[in-house]
């Protein structure tokens, strides 16, 4: 009985995964979102594709609600937005024209106002829940060996704002040195408010990061002697 109901549960969660996996498309020429169903709607999705396809790009995506992920932390955003070696490579070099990186970036400054405003529940271990701001990342595949996840951050008041610091990723992703070997992608943060892009250095950001939390545990300490002290 017990090995039936395992298969059962198998099969189930098989073709669970293979629904999902229906909407994922491959190629040079895709613009892939990676995202949760509570953030995005299938009208945002369909709105996301019409314009896309102004432009000569293929929408794909796939909804992780129900699959574990260990990448929701703060070097990675909640939706991601994962663009094409093909298609960053032409507009890089200059083989396509603006039309293509404006059309792109009005579809993410789309899904980040659709974003604005929202929150998930991240579970952790021992049954710990974080409440974490809907964020939102960029990806863009240089080449096989080489990527950069950009971050977004802040706020814009109209297209033409986000615009300004879109192309400052571009002016970035052109500059960074191709990798000789595959490596995890770079990462950096744009920041819409002061329209700036700037590569995070993964090492330093975890060191302070454990810096700050033992901090953290040391003013609890501090605290709970000094309440003991009161109380006798």
């Amino acid at each position: 009985m017990g090995d039936k109901w395992d298969e059962a549960k198998i099969l189930e969660q098989a073709n669970f995964m293979a629904d999902k996996e229906k909407t994922i498309k491959k190629g040079e020429n895709v613009l892939h979102i990676d995202y949760l169903g509570g953030l995005l709607s299938n009208d945002d999705l369909i709105e996301f594709e019409v314009e896309l396809k102004k432009i000569g790009v293929e929408l794909s995506s796939y909804d992780k609600t129900g699959v574990q992920y260990n990448s929701l932390d703060e070097l990675t955003g909640v939706v991601r937005q994962i663009l094409s070696s093909g298609v960053t490579h032409d507009i890089l070099i200059g083989v396509v024209g603006s039309a293509v990186w404006e059309g792109l970036c009005k579809v993410w400054t789309l899904t980040y106002k659709k974003l604005k405003g929202k929150q998930i529940t991240k579970f952790s271990a021992g049954g710990h829940t974080t409440i974490k701001d809907a964020t939102m990342s960029i990806v863009l595949k240089l080449n096989p060996t080489t990527s950069i996840e950009y971050n977004l951050r802040g706020d814009f008041e109209n297209e033409g704002e986000a615009l300004e610091t879109f192309r400052k990723i571009l002016e970035n992703a052109k500059s960074l040195p191709i990798n000789e070997m595959p490596r995890r992608p770079f990462v950096a943060e744009a920041n819409f408010d002061s329209k700036s892009v700037e590569i995070i250095d993964e090492e330093k950001f975890f060191q302070d990061k454990i810096a700050k939390q033992k901090e953290n545990e040391k003013t609890v300490k501090v605290k709970k002697k000094a309440n003991k002290k009161k109380k006798k």
